[in-house]
């Protein structure tokens, strides 16, 4: 189960719903990409069950990991 992040104790209101908003838009991002994944795969290979699509996200997040540790593109991969 997700918890929720810990607020340092000297953190101001508006400090901590600044940080809510920019955890909300990366959640936000992160959902998008992988939507987009997944419309790709499932024009690619229709049915295709959960545990075979965190698979290959698994695996595309890898690729972006040593992409970025390279400094390469993500849109590369």
């Amino acid at each position: 189960m997700l918890q929720p992040p810990q607020i340092p104790p000297n953190t101001t209101r508006e400090q901590q719903l600044l940080t809510e908003r920019m955890v909300l838009t990366a959640t936000e991002l992160g959902i998008g990409v992988v939507q987009g994944i997944a419309a790709q795969y499932l024009l690619l290979r229709p049915g295709i069950s959960l545990r075979d699509f965190t698979h290959i996200l698994d695996q595309y997040l890898a690729k972006a990991k040593a992409a970025v540790a390279r400094g390469d593109s993500i849109n590369d991969i």
